[in-house]
């Protein structure tokens, strides 16, 4: 974050403190990261967390249930576990998965641009 002034509040205290103020370019900065922190999705199979963490695991679980051995077929799996935004457990497969993170970029989207 950019500093740009520091602002001498004097009240009941001994001493003077200053307070750290933004300007607005930072601010709306700070308030991109809290909308980007967040984000929930709700996809047929349930809601969803969207913040760049989970995202990021979303596209990690894409990857590894899409993921073929050229020696074994059937080695991807077709579903795993996954954690909601409420925290029950459901059966996910790839396509859930991309829905959701469609989803969250689409989101993303209108909160950086």
């Amino acid at each position: 974050m950019k500093l740009v002034k520091k602002t001498k509040i004097e009240g009941a205290l001994r001493y003077p403190y200053y307070v750290e103020e933004l300007d607005d370019k930072t601010h709306d900065e700070g308030n991109q990261v809290i909308a980007i922190s967040s984000i929930t999705v709700t996809t047929s199979k349930g809601v969803f967390d969207g913040d760049e963490k989970s995202s990021n695991r979303i596209s990690n679980a894409v990857r590894q249930l899409t993921k073929k051995d050229s020696t074994k077929p059937e080695s991807a799996p077709h579903t795993r576990k996954w954690k909601m935004a409420d925290n029950t457990k459901v059966d996910v497969t790839a396509d859930d998965l991309g829905e959701a993170l469609d989803l969250i970029a689409d989101k993303m989207e209108e909160i950086i641009l």
